[in-house]
């Protein structure tokens, strides 16, 4: 454990930071914080964005799924003690960094089996969920960086991890929980990360089918791989919320989910040391059980997008024989926040990107 302490202090200390490209670094820890606290609230502020426009943009996909009415009612039922205590115990001895409050997964799961406060706890959840009610540490973020690759004196090389209070993650894994028995019937196939029943390596497994058959019929079709930076860190409140709707998810739970995800209070930890309190208005938070499937959603109808186009014409198999059809062809395979987009011309690809982005 100690060496292990070690290994993670060592793994997360920040040497010197940049406070931009052109100038040189600085290691004093009263000159970072300020860096940091610039950095993610310029970072954590929304840009505008046009409503109309996000409602044209998912007008315009063709045949997309809506929840049923099933769906929904199970969503919204109330929350019972008896699913609180369920995922708690889930996650009882998982190890995780607790949140501000300092309190586990293990207090927790004793405290909501004490039933004399199984009445109040049960109103706190059913609160958060029915009237965007939540306990204001709920909202009270402490953020770890923690190292990626490149030049670790730009924060864009630092993932910022959310060390939220469990008892507010205990609320995103029941709606996580609610939520990934439904999602499946509206995120495409094409989709395999942080997906129910499906296996996020299964899109790389496909893809090397396809470079293999490109190489073996000597083809020359195109494999674009699209990595978003900072992918989390930039999901705006009014567009998530606007495909929430789309998909038909009910208004009540959308309410809840962007009034917990949005306006949190964060501050930065830099070698033990925190930034001044920081307003997040936009970004997912990432380690909330919850993140994984919101970004899904919200990336969905540009995969939706991209599979309607009729200029992008993906990469086809030829029939194994007269008497078995080739499968569809396949134009985009996602993983969460990455994909690849396949044609057989890359001027089409950089056509269909520079028109939707």
């Amino acid at each position: 454990m100690k060496n292990l302490y070690r290994q993670r202090t060592v793994e997360q200390h920040i040497t010197t930071l940049r406070p931009n490209d052109s100038t040189d670094p600085v290691e004093c820890i009263d000159r970072m914080l300020p860096i940091a606290q610039q950095f993610y609230q310029s970072l954590f502020t929304t840009d505008s964005v046009d409503d109309h426009q996000v409602e044209q943009y998912l007008a315009e996909i063709q045949g997309l799924p809506q929840l049923t009415d099933d769906h929904t009612d199970h969503l919204l039922e109330p929350i019972t003690i008896d699913e609180i205590i369920h995922e708690t115990a889930r996650v009882e001895n998982k190890v995780s960094s607790p949140g501000e409050d300092g309190l586990g997964y293990a207090f927790l799961y004793q405290l909501f089996r004490y039933p004399p406060l199984q009445d109040l706890v049960v109103e706190v959840y059913n609160q958060a969920l029915s009237s965007k009610k939540f306990p204001t540490s709920w909202q009270e973020l402490r953020v770890r960086l923690l190292a990626k690759k490149g030049d670790l004196t730009n924060l864009k090389n630092w993932r910022p991890i959310s060390l939220i209070n469990c008892d507010a993650k205990i609320y995103t894994r029941i709606i996580n929980s609610r939520m990934r028995q439904v999602i499946p019937s509206i995120i495409n196939r094409c989709q395999t990360g942080f997906m129910p029943n499906r296996f996020i390596a299964e899109n790389g497994l496909v893809l090397n089918i396809v470079m293999e058959h490109a190489r073996r019929c000597n083809r020359n079709d195109i494999a674009l791989l699209l990595d978003q930076e900072k992918a989390y860190d930039r999901v705006h409140p009014s567009y998530l919320r606007a495909v929430m709707l789309k998909f038909g998810f009910p208004l009540v739970l959308v309410n809840s989910i962007i009034g917990l995800f949005f306006g949190n209070r964060v501050r930065i930890n830099i070698n033990g040391h925190f930034t001044n309190e920081i307003n997040q208005y936009c970004g997912l938070r990432q380690g909330d059980p919850l993140s994984p499937l919101l970004f899904n959603l919200a990336l969905e109808p540009f995969l939706r997008h991209i599979i309607q186009d009729n200029s992008l014409l993906g990469f086809s198999f030829a029939p194994l024989s007269s008497n078995i059809s080739s499968p569809p062809a396949m134009k985009v395979l996602a993983l969460s926040n990455g994909m690849i987009i396949l044609n057989h011309s890359h001027f089409v690809i950089l056509g269909f990107l520079l028109f939707s982005l």
